[in-house]
């Protein structure tokens, strides 16, 4: 099974899935952080118009719903504006 990094932590993905998929699947729920409080927060729509699951992929801003992992990615947390 091919897997992505995640703040450190290897994160197993199957073709087809999302970053987002793949974390709920690996048991991470907190996808995001609140700029405001910095607390974690997690995808809410799935569909890409909430935008509450932003995150690093190598220094590019993507919403973990919408973007594919690929082997070896690197994923960080990403901060959420007006939250």
């Amino acid at each position: 099974m091919k897997v992505f990094m995640f703040e450190g932590k290897e994160i197993p993905f199957r073709e087809g899935q999302t970053i987002a998929g793949a974390l709920f699947q690996a048991g991470i729920y907190g996808i995001s952080l609140s700029k405001r409080t910095k607390s974690q927060v997690g995808s809410f729509c799935m569909t890409g118009d909430c935008c509450s699951c932003y995150v690093n992929v190598q220094n590019e801003r993507v919403l973990a719903c919408q973007t594919p992992p690929k082997e070896g990615m690197l994923v960080m947390r990403g901060e959420l504006f007006g939250i």
